[in-house]
C-alpha cells in the first residue's frame, strides 16, 4: 500500500489513503464500485476479443479458400461452439 501518495478530501486538506478512507467513506465505496465495474468490463472485453480472434482466423481461411481449389474450411475448426455465450451482445 502506498501511504506516500497524497489525496485531497472534500475540505481541500491533503492526506494519505488511510486518512481519506476515514474522512470520506462514500468516496472509498465509490472507488470500490468503479473498480468492480472495471473488472466486469475487462472480462467482457476479453471474451469478446477471443470470439473476434476466432472469427478473424475463420474469415482469413475463407478468403484463402475462395482463391484456391481447396475444400471449404469448417467453421467449427475455428470457432468454438457456444461462442455467442462467451461474448456480450454488441450493438
Amino acid at each position: 500500500m502506498d501511504l506516500e501518495k497524497q489525496y485531497t478530501d472534500s475540505n481541500g486538506i491533503k492526506c494519505n489513503i488511510l486518512a481519506m478512507l476515514r474522512r470520506e467513506p462514500e468516496w472509498a465505496a465509490n472507488i470500490f464500485q468503479v473498480g468492480e465495474r472495471a473488472m466486469v468490463a475487462l472480462e467482457e472485453y476479453q471474451a469478446f476479443n477471443s470470439v473476434r480472434n476466432d472469427f478473424d482466423a475463420y474469415l482469413h481461411a475463407m478468403g484463402s479458400w475462395a482463391l484456391s481449389g481447396e475444400p471449404k474450411p469448417d467453421k467449427n475448426d475455428y470457432i468454438e461452439p457456444g461462442y455467442d455465450k462467451r461474448a456480450p451482445c454488441v450493438r
